[in-house]
């Protein structure tokens, strides 16, 4: 179960995992082309490892709740990487070989229907990362206006605090103590 710090708050990569801090960010290309109530985004973003030392990066995006991604390569120095689709344990037992043999390698995950995570190993010093992410979304269209949104940062969200087994069935009515903000986890 994977807890983003509070140093997330837009698209970007973390260098030396989730306590790391932001990689130099150096641009971003998005490309949209919307086609009825469908729109076709493309993000492109560079990112450089601009620490002295190897590092592992989470690259992490928000998302519309209802966006479905097509299609995601990533750059990494001279190596590209495409991604395919496997069972999900599969593809973590793949990244993780990967990873200790020491070669470069990306496992995409989504933490919740709003937000992927993409884990990246073996990113040299000075190394230049491009992470190049198709997806498609609704446009909702009401009373004759289309609109759509495009989330760039991510927020905190609303949460218990308690336990689910705690809350009987009749207490939906919770005191200040038992709920409130709390940084984005799994259990959303």
């Amino acid at each position: 179960s994977t807890e983003f710090s509070k140093e997330i708050g837009a698209g970007q990569l973390l260098m030396g995992g989730e306590a790391g801090r932001a990689a130099l960010h150096i641009g971003s290309h998005a490309e949209m082309r919307v086609n009825g109530l469908i729109a076709h985004m493309t993000l492109e973003q560079t990112f450089r490892n601009d620490s002295d030392d190897w590092r592992e990066g989470i690259y992490v995006l928000p998302m519309h709740g209802l966006a479905a991604v097509t299609e995601m390569e990533m750059h990494i120095g001279e190596r590209v990487i495409r991604a395919e689709i496997k069972e999900k344990l599969a593809a973590k037992k793949v990244y993780k070989a990967a990873r200790a043999a020491g070669k470069k390698a990306a496992l995409v995950e989504q933490n919740r229907p709003n937000m992927i995570s993409q884990s990246i190993a073996n990113i040299s010093t000075c190394e230049t990362v491009v992470v190049k992410l198709s997806y498609i979304q609704p446009v909702a269209y009401d009373r004759g206006t289309f609109t759509m949104s495009v989330p760039m940062t991510i927020t905190p969200r609303y949460i218990l605090r308690v336990p689910h087994s705690r809350i009987a069935a009749d207490d939906l009515a919770l005191s200040p103590g038992q709920a409130g903000w709390a940084q984005p986890t799994q259990v959303v």
